[in-house]
């Protein structure tokens, strides 16, 4: 999705995309004791395309997985049992696969697909269990070095700068009331006048602004919104 020629060439991604971005700015500036944080953010805005490609870019010797490369809730299928149990899950939708770090997929679906309270209190829970079961993976197909458990959290570390992407760009669409969907295309987000009515709605629900009001915070204090 962060693919430098695909940033390069494409209108339609920093205006979809930096609108997303803008409107979050102008939001997070009213609220009281983030307007530091907005500060940052449209310093982040003003170098936007060279932000995004840093942010996709491989990195030396990174630990390397293959990325689903849109990995948020939509794109699981389940399979449950009589009791409504959760027994087996497939990944589908796989049109912009990566080999990069697992940071990318993981901060992706933290930041996409969690229930906040979950995001919170889960996070590390949930790289545990990634982690478990890629250790058993790698172990099954006789890989012959395992990283270890820090290896992988300095990956899901080095990539919060996804998380943050993930967070201004695509969670705002995936939390959005149903209602506000309807007319909502490509086009129209393009469209000035238009775009900037329906992210006001989409701004404004409540589980964004109670994500993002944990969220911002959280990654300023990690200093990925620079200094």
């Amino acid at each position: 999705m962060l693919n430098k020629d695909a940033i390069l060439s494409s209108t339609s991604f920093s205006g979809v995309f930096g609108g997303h971005l803008k409107k979050l700015q102008s939001v997070v500036k009213q609220w009281p004791g983030y307007e530091k944080i907005a500060e940052k953010l449209l310093k982040f805005q003003e170098k936007f395309i060279e932000n995004l490609i840093k942010c996709g870019e491989q990195r030396p010797g990174e630990f390397a997985v293959l990325n689903h490369g849109d990995f948020w809730v939509n794109n699981m299928m389940f399979k449950y049992n009589e009791a409504g149990e959760p027994i087996d899950c497939v990944f589908v939708d796989m049109q912009m696969n990566i080999y990069s770090s697992p940071g990318l997929d993981l901060n992706y679906f933290f930041n996409t697909s969690l229930p906040v309270d979950t995001l919170i209190n889960k996070r590390e829970y949930l790289i545990e269990v990634y982690y478990d079961s890629l250790k058993d993976t790698l172990k099954s197909l006789h890989y012959e070095t395992i990283p270890s458990y820090e290896t992988v959290l300095n990956e899901v570390a080095a990539r919060e700068d996804h998380g943050f992407f993930a967070g201004f760009a695509i969670f705002p669409t995936v939390a959005m009331d149903k209602s506000h969907s309807k007319d909502m295309t490509l086009e129209s987000l393009m469209d000035e006048e238009l775009g900037q009515k329906q992210r006001e709605a989409i701004f404004s629900g409540k589980r964004l602004q109670e994500q993002m009001k944990y969220s911002l915070k959280r990654f300023d204090e990690l200093g990925v919104f620079g200094d």
